[in-house]
């Protein structure tokens, strides 16, 4: 085929040569087309080095926070593995979930032995004299069920050898948004201070029948010679043998304050409760203590049957007994008195008001407190300052509470309340 050009094709995989030049406009779109995917690739490339730079942050952060949360564990255990007192942590169900070293030695348990069933059942079953404790009376369980703290609750818990250990506990509820979660149980070993209570009250018994003693002898001598004076129509005009006899009576109720006050902070005075109808004891405290010249200035309020109360006869007319000789000492001859008996919501109230000299704001808070002599007016306090100190022991023995309100110039009332008496009271 003469007069024809002949045409080679172009190698395999290459585009065919445009023919002729190219538009401009084609060369800028092609620019375009690469920058874009230019900007593309690298904004892919970005978001990957992003990427990554968060996920090591993130894994660094969080190894961070698991190191912080293995230094404060560890902190945490440092803490309670040298700490004195036994310490326990215990779920919403009372079921121990830690422990700390000093509670295994203090109980003799570890926490794989006790850790299924609630805490009373390892440590605080049965009563000293062997009469079962029941789980509802258990001052861990009020305090959880009633979500309340309570501090400085004196207890006796049993080891696991069955041997019974003197102790002091403070117990912490622990709940977050209102949840239930559990409490700490905080437990100290009183057997060195219930040895050195027990000297103190040797100590205080030995000297009191010291005491005694002579005093007995001395108040003797002198009733004896009162009598014969009197018999002889001999003259006393200094009251001399009456002043001796008072005297000494008053030095044995100080001497009887001492002990009982000794026997009330140890808890080692027994309480012999009965049902008590209190405006009835109320009604016999005035016969039988005060004097027949002073009882008209008593008033008293007091339904009758009264609010019954679950307690020691004695040791509550020794409370009332206090409170009205204090409100007729501080007070005029011719001030009258009131005692006051009433029922309320959840307790049984009675009150002593007196119209006397009062006693400054300030000075309240110190009314109720050991060797505590406020002079009132004119009045001599007189005594070791024991006696409301004492009433404020017997109260709190039975449950109770005292307070007072004061005026000066118008006089005082002192109270206290007790739990009332219900079918189940033991």
């Amino acid at each position: 085929m003469a007069g024809r050009k002949r045409v080679v094709p172009p190698p395999a995989g290459r585009p065919p040569l445009p023919r002729g030049r190219a538009k401009p406009d084609d060369l800028r779109e092609a620019n375009r087309q690469l920058l874009t995917a230019g900007l593309e690739a690298s904004a892919q490339a970005d978001a990957q080095t992003s990427l990554a730079s968060a996920m090591r942050l993130l894994l660094e952060g969080r190894d961070e926070k698991e190191q912080g949360l293995r230094d404060e564990y560890q902190l945490l255990r440092s803490i309670t593995d040298t700490v004195t007192s036994a310490l326990f942590l215990v779920d919403g169900r009372a079921d121990p979930i830690f422990m700390n070293p000093a509670a295994e030695v203090m109980f003799g348990y570890t926490l794989a032995e006790i850790a299924h069933s609630p805490i009373h059942v390892a440590i605080h079953h049965h009563h000293p004299d062997g009469r079962p404790f029941a789980i509802e009376d258990c001052v861990i369980a009020t305090a959880l069920t009633h979500r309340t703290p309570m501090r400085g609750h004196r207890d006796v818990f049993v080891r696991k050898d069955g041997t019974f250990l003197a102790v002091q506990c403070d117990i912490g509820p622990l709940e977050i948004a209102g949840e239930r979660l559990g409490a700490i149980l905080e437990v100290r070993d009183r057997s060195v201070e219930e040895r050195a209570e027990e000297a103190k009250r040797d100590y205080v018994a030995l000297i009191a029948h010291d005491l005694r003693t002579p005093l007995t002898a001395a108040r003797g001598q002198a009733e004896l010679l009162q009598r014969r004076s009197k018999r002889r129509g001999d003259s006393d005009d200094g009251g001399s043998f009456e002043s001796i006899v008072a005297n000494t009576r008053r030095m044995e109720a100080m001497i009887q304050d001492l002990i009982e006050s000794s026997q009330l902070e140890s808890g080692a005075l027994l309480l012999r409760r009965t049902p008590i109808d209190l405006s009835r004891l109320a009604t016999d405290v005035v016969a039988q203590i005060v004097a027949a010249e002073e009882r008209h200035r008593i008033r008293i309020i007091a339904p009758a049957p009264g609010p019954r109360v679950f307690a020691d006869a004695a040791r509550i007319e020794r409370v009332l007994m206090n409170l009205l000789q204090n409100a007729l000492k501080y007070s005029a001859a011719s001030a009258p008195i009131e005692l006051e008996v009433r029922q309320a919501a959840d307790e049984v109230v009675v009150s002593v008001t007196d119209h006397g000299a009062g006693i400054p704001v300030d000075l309240l808070p110190r009314l109720f407190q050991r060797f505590s002599r406020i002079r009132r007016g004119e009045a001599d306090p007189g005594g070791f300052g024991l006696g409301l100190y004492i009433a404020r022991l017997i109260v709190e023995a039975h449950g109770g509470r005292v307070w007072a309100e004061s005026a000066v110039g118008s006089g005082s009332r002192i109270g206290f309340s007790l739990p009332p008496h219900t079918s189940g009271s033991r």
